[in-house]
């Protein structure tokens, strides 16, 4: 049996082959969504459940899974047609690519030249070498030097005339063209002068090198915008299971150079290869562990406080639902007081994330004496959200209450000693991301410190709903080689 791999454009490869291949092809390439059984959709019989990545009607699959039609037909015994499509690469030395950081670049930070680290440069010309790449990068990696040196790179050598940077909110947009213009400046290249942001009330249409901008405010725009970029970044590229990004991945049909960024995929096999099928295979730049054998974030300890309850509030809580567990803990008033307790207790700055606005405000309100307390949730505009950064990283004893949404993705606040999960949560990205804001370095920070809170409600031998998530917690930590403990502490009596 034999396939014939046709490049569509460059978001498709279409596939010719018998009927009975592309079904195979289709089942193959078919995975049961996370949660498909609570979707509205299945439960009216309106849809099985399973996304197909490879389309049976169009023939077409995403053009960064041909590694995985590869496998597919190696596995099934099939071969691939001679004159089949197979992805080209720019073949470009790491030497080259180093010595076009070192030398001409001269990346800088508050005026002092940068010394590049070896992955860094292996992200950059991986990048380069590919034309497409799903970068997992973790917190302090330095992401933004890796995207900066890979754009410039592709501008300077006539690889690419215009990039568009999508994010998910417009505080990384504003984070990220900072960084540009600090690396930027020890040279002649004005980063400023080269780009154009879109947020509220700017326009879409520029003919800057350069366009920055959230997802949300690009999503109307049509395929002809998008096709007059030849490189499109994503930052937090995680998302990109989203509706939005997928359809404006889908509409760039003529954009050579894709890259998606991000320092969590989760451990499904439907989201990773969505991410792959659009962005390209993922590469590794580093691990967390590494990054703390080298000393190039703080050294992370995990403390996992097991809270126990009394037989009769584990009785009652064994037949509660998630969300009445989730609204019992995070209205507890033993709980939010012993979590006041422990962030009173913490020296250095420490910041509290919980999940409900409802159990922030308590948590705000028990602290209320306490100096030195800022409070940001969803509702918080930028400008205070940039006053907290600000006061957190003057300061040696602050406590903020935030919300995951956020501080848990790509807030840089180096300044953070300590952080308390005030609410159980079993996202795998969420955690590893929250556990980010603590791990970057800052002067006469000595090391920093999660405390894990969990709720043994356990009734029974069953375990009750958010305890299964700490198990979850535990996982990631065990996965990251992560060092941690355990310490019971008896909230309730008999």
């Amino acid at each position: 049996m034999q396939i014939t791999i046709i490049k569509h454009n460059d978001v498709f490869l279409k596939i010719h082959a018998e009927k009975s291949v592309l079904n195979e092809l289709s089942n193959y390439f078919s995975f049961r969504v996370p949660g498909y059984q609570f979707q509205p959709n299945y439960k009216n019989r309106l849809w099985d459940g399973y996304l197909r990545l490879f389309s049976n009607a169009t023939h077409q699959i995403y053009i960064g899974l041909y590694d995985k039609i590869v496998e597919f037909c190696q596995k099934s015994h099939y071969t691939i047609s001679e004159d089949s499509y197979k992805p080209t690469q720019n073949l470009i030395s790491k030497e080259s690519i180093e010595h076009y950081i070192k030398d001409a670049l001269q990346p800088a930070s508050k005026g002092v030249k940068l010394d590049v680290r070896e992955y860094q440069t292996s992200v950059v010309h991986h990048c380069i070498t590919e034309g497409r790449a799903t970068i997992l990068s973790p917190t302090s990696s330095g992401k933004s030097l890796m995207i900066y040196s890979l754009v410039r790179y592709l501008l300077d050598n006539d690889m690419a005339k215009r990039v568009l940077f999508i994010f998910p909110s417009i505080s990384l947009v504003n984070q990220l063209l900072t960084d540009f213009v600090d690396y930027s400046s020890i040279t002649k290249w004005d980063a400023r002068s080269q780009s154009h942001m879109i947020f509220a009330g700017k326009g879409k249409i520029t003919k800057h090198p350069l366009v920055f901008s959230t997802y949300q405010s690009l999503t109307k725009m049509p395929e002809k915008y998008f096709n007059s970029f030849d490189c499109i970044i994503v930052d937090e590229v995680h998302n990109a299971t989203s509706k939005s990004i997928k359809d404006i991945m889908e509409k760039s049909t003529s954009v050579p150079y894709k890259f998606g960024f991000t320092g969590t995929l989760t451990d499904t096999k439907c989201h990773s290869l969505v991410i792959n099928g659009l962005f390209g295979s993922t590469y590794t730049a580093t691990t967390t562990s590494d990054l703390m054998e080298r000393d190039e974030v703080s050294k992370l300890s995990i403390t996992c406080l097991i809270l126990k309850y009394s037989k009769e509030t584990c009785r009652i809580v064994s037949e509660a639902s998630y969300q009445d567990e989730m609204k019992f803990l995070s209205l507890n008033k033993l709980r939010n007081n012993f979590i006041k307790n422990l962030a009173v207790s913490l020296k250095g700055n420490t910041l509290l994330l919980f999940q409900f606005i409802e159990q922030g405000k308590i948590l705000l309100k028990l602290l209320k004496d306490v100096p030195n307390v800022h409070y940001v949730d969803g509702g918080t505009d930028l400008e205070n959200r940039e006053m907290v950064r600000t006061i957190a990283e003057s300061s040696d004893n602050c406590i903020i209450v935030a919300s995951y949404g956020t501080m848990s993705t790509g807030v840089n606040i180096r300044k953070l000693d300590n952080c308390i999960f005030c609410s159980s949560y079993k996202s795998k990205i969420k955690i590893l991301q929250s556990l980010g804001r603590i791990l970057r370095l800052a002067e006469n920070k000595h090391g920093c410190k999660l405390y894990d809170i969990a709720d043994n409600l356990c009734f029974k031998g069953s375990y009750n709903h958010t305890f299964r998530h700490f198990d979850d917690r535990i996982g990631y930590y065990e996965k990251e080689k992560f060092v941690y403990k355990k310490i019971e502490y008896q909230l309730e009596k008999d």
